[in-house]
């Protein structure tokens, strides 16, 4: 078997049929969201503490809305003041990290991964995934999505705004408002 960080971290593609730790993992995750989004939005305290279970590094203040999906959930961290609306979904097999007050809108996927575009390689399980960094002061409106991006992975600035649907495949700078499929800076901030 292979070591999937080691793989991940080098930026190479790897073969999911040989990683049979990473299923196990994401079924526990899983089964962590599932019991996340049955519980009683009035239960800050027993969603907190579940919600840190779930994550690797949580800040203070952190509300995260039913429902929510996370592949891993190892992956993921989050700073101070981190707001997350319904239905957003953390594909984690890379690193997911989020800086301070950052707010994320109803509908919003952040995905790490994909599959070989190669179709011979895809049938036979191969596939990638790059980190998401996004700093501090930064919101993203409905809809939107981070899809993965060469090795290096995709970084948002700080203080952006991504405006709702947009599709943000390569990094946005710091204090800009894009928007999109793909993204293009409609204004500085």
């Amino acid at each position: 078997m292979i070591d999937i960080d080691e793989v991940i971290a080098k930026g190479e593609e790897f073969n999911i049929n040989e990683t049979e730790s990473m299923f196990a993992k994401m079924q526990v995750c899983q089964d962590a969201c599932a019991e996340y989004n049955q519980m009683k939005p009035s239960d800050f305290n027993g969603r907190t503490a579940k919600i840190k279970q779930i994550f690797k590094k949580t800040g203070e203040m952190i509300w995260v809305a039913s429902p929510v999906y996370c592949g891993m959930g190892e992956h993921i961290e989050v700073g101070n003041n981190f707001f997350v609306n319904q239905n957003c979904f953390f594909m984690d097999l890379a690193d997911i990290k989020f800086g301070d007050n950052v707010w994320i809108g109803p509908n919003v996927g952040f995905y790490t991964s994909g599959h070989s575009i190669d179709p011979n390689r895809r049938e036979a399980g191969y596939g990638y995934a790059f980190p998401i960094t996004v700093g501090d002061n930064v919101w993203f409106g409905a809809g939107s999505i981070v899809v993965p991006s060469r090795p290096s992975g995709i970084t948002i600035g700080k203080n952006s705004v991504i405006a709702a649907g947009t599709v943000v495949n390569k990094d946005v700078p710091e204090n800009v408002l894009v928007a999109g499929n793909p993204f293009r800076i409609i204004r500085e901030i």
